[in-house]
């Protein structure tokens, strides 16, 4: 199953390291996408731009 991780590194209650160490554990195929602004709550409001160009990549590669 595909997996995209989007990972806020200012993340509170999931902390960056635990986030991409979780990455690093899964199985492929992956994708790890770092949000250096976002927490935990605020991902897509914090990189707009970023969040829905991976989603929708994620997706078209994902999902056909």
């Amino acid at each position: 199953m595909p997996k995209l991780f989007l990972q806020g590194q200012r993340d509170t209650v999931v902390p960056d390291e635990m986030g991409q160490r979780l990455y690093r554990l899964a199985s492929e195929p992956k994708q790890l996408v770092l949000l250096p602004q976002a927490g935990h709550n605020n991902i897509s409001f914090i990189d707009t731009s970023t969040y829905h160009h991976s989603l929708k990549r994620f997706i078209s590669e994902n999902c056909s």
